[in-house]
């Protein structure tokens, strides 16, 4: 049974209707493409607020672990000070009697001079820095090791290593001491 298809509307109408078949399927794919645009550009747009937020928590987190790391820095100095002041006075409670003679020679000289650092090396020659605001305390300082260290039988040698008068109107220089 074969139908026979009989069309009686005008060619133009047919033409017409191929047309708007075409245009409605281009709204519907424009329609989704606009609402797939739409999706991506809020999610995009979340995305950024939400990277937005943790940069900021990690940029704050930064900020606080720059300010730990910058207040610690004091604590650090201070700790690399009295390490190597703990070296030296471990090296002097360890060293033979004549450093420690020595040292006690020049602590009890030092009326007016202030000891800064000391130093031991292993030949037994000692290193001490010192600072004064007076050049007379340095002269008594120097005078007074020399007599008593040549009177015990301790230092053959004293040698004046440096003296600078620094800003603060102290003078700063280092004595050499050689053991006999």
């Amino acid at each position: 049974m074969n139908r026979i298809k009989v069309n009686l509307l005008p060619a133009e109408i047919l033409i017409e209707r191929k047309k708007s078949l075409k245009l409605t399927l281009l709204n519907k794919l424009s329609i989704s493409m606009l609402v797939i645009l739409l999706f991506l550009a809020s999610a995009s747009l979340a995305l950024r607020f939400t990277q937005s937020e943790k940069f900021k928590n990690i940029n704050e987190n930064l900020v606080f672990a720059e300010g730990k790391v910058t207040s610690l820095k004091g604590k650090e100095a201070k700790v690399v000070a009295l390490k190597q002041r703990l070296r030296s006075i471990d090296t002097l409670l360890s060293a033979d009697s004549k450093i420690r003679e020595i040292f006690d020679l020049a602590v009890s000289s030092s009326s007016g001079v202030d000891i800064l650092d000391v130093s031991i090396s292993k030949n037994g020659n000692m290193t001490i820095s010192f600072s004064s605001d007076n050049l007379e305390g340095i002269e008594g300082l120097i005078i007074n090791m020399i007599n008593k260290g040549r009177e015990k039988n301790l230092i053959s040698e004293i040698f004046l290593e440096g003296l600078t008068l620094g800003k603060d109107g102290f003078y700063k220089f280092e004595l050499r001491v050689t053991t006999i």
